[in-house]
């Protein structure tokens, strides 16, 4: 499991940086205002496809691995909700364009579609014992972006148009690839012929996850309180956070089986004990961004981003418990615990976006963080108590 785990974190890692640097490229050749109407409209994308997932991806995981599902469901259900996302996008594209052309808002609906897509490839990875072909998988999703975006950048294409591009032929691209290295190629596709209703049984397990989801609104809702000067300061550094997760999203994608089948951490510490170390490496770079913001934002970005300086060391520290909350997160849903996960991630993501909406409209992108911030250390609090209760019982 270490190993296993230790590839998925290396590959993420790759991925994230990689898409870090796209917004940073795009932050110095388009300025705060274009970059903040991409960066919410991104955001509002991100929100859907959890919507649409709504939890569904670790669900059916969690009931394949336990054996009470049987593989071809699987297959029955990504099918399914790929092609309702689809129809789901298009609408969306076609609403964009019509009520607001001069935005860049129509890049809600197709990123939303390749986000979907993407994710629900990966589900017959995560369950077959091949950590090499999902670590591949989930790092070619941005190498294919980043080869896109240089190729558009050769043609004169405008960076924040040439972003919503390459990100969402990037999921494609690697979702066919996903497709091809699955256990049975051809199988999604196959079981389209027999739709079913994605989202039976999905209610509690899935509410946390649509809730969860709606953190990346925070930029958007920032965009409308104090306009897309601030969203692009915000947004110019809130993604350089995420690398920072990869081991926790590694950690949570090898432990989701193995705790589905004990439904206990304490009978799946001594399969997942060697991979604690994980989340404490990410807590000390949290905390060297957090120390070095100035000089990389200086070095990466320029002067007309310093006031990004703040806001990316308040969001390396919110990192911290955020790397916590992830497989906690997850491992509480495999132990059945989803209904009282739910109500903690909704709690915690309603504050923070009604924080967002205040304080935002008061300081700026400065409140955006903060709120961001209050959040994550509401969840991890609420989620330890919600653990050692099951633990203890």
């Amino acid at each position: 499991m270490l190993k296993k785990s230790l590839l998925i974190a290396g590959c993420t890692a790759l991925a994230q940086v990689t898409v870090a640097v796209l917004y940073i490229v795009v932050a110095r050749m388009s300025g705060p205002a274009l970059l903040g109407n991409v960066v919410a409209a991104v955001a509002a994308g991100t929100f859907i496809a959890g919507f649409i997932d709504f939890g569904t991806n670790n669900l059916w995981i969690r009931e394949v691995a336990s054996g009470r599902a049987p593989l071809k469901e699987l297959y029955t259900k990504i099918a399914s909700k790929i092609f309702i996302a689809l129809v789901l996008s298009l609408v969306i594209v076609v609403v964009a364009l019509w009520l607001a052309p001069d935005t860049s808002f129509y890049a809600t609906g197709i990123l939303a579609f390749t986000t979907v897509a993407f994710q629900a490839s990966l589900g017959p990875l995560k369950l077959s014992a091949s950590g090499t072909r999902l670590s591949i998988t989930m790092a070619m999703e941005r190498i294919f972006a980043a080869v896109i975006f240089l190729a558009l950048l050769l043609f004169n294409v405008p960076a924040h148009v040439n972003l919503v591009v390459s990100l969402a032929t990037g999921s494609l691209t690697a979702g066919l690839l996903a497709y091809g290295l699955a256990p049975s190629p051809g199988a999604i596709f196959k079981h389209i012929r027999k739709p079913v209703w994605p989202w039976r049984n999905a209610a509690s397990h899935g509410a946390g996850g649509a809730v969860l989801a709606a953190q990346t609104l925070d930029a958007t809702i920032l965009h409308a309180v104090a306009g897309p000067a601030a969203t692009g300061i915000y947004g110019a550094v809130n993604r350089w956070t995420q690398p920072m997760g990869v081991f926790a999203t590694a950690f949570a994608t090898t432990g989701l089986p193995v705790v589905a089948r004990t439904s206990s951490l304490r009978r799946a510490y001594s399969q997942l004990r060697h991979s604690w170390w994980m989340l404490g490496l990410g807590g000390v770079i949290c905390l060297l961004v957090a120390l070095g913001s100035p000089v990389l934002v200086s070095l990466l970005l320029g002067p007309e981003y310093q006031d990004s300086v703040a806001i990316l060391a308040i969001l390396a520290i919110a990192t911290i418990p955020a790397l916590i909350n992830q497989p906690l997160y997850v491992f509480c849903q495999a132990m059945h615990l989803q209904k009282q996960v739910a109500f903690i991630v909704t709690g915690s993501v309603t504050l923070q976006l009604l924080l967002c909406a205040i304080l935002g409209y008061i300081y700026a992108e400065t409140g955006a963080a903060v709120s961001l911030a209050i959040s994550q250390f509401l969840m991890l609090t609420c989620l330890i108590i919600l653990i050692v209760r099951h633990e203890t019982r």
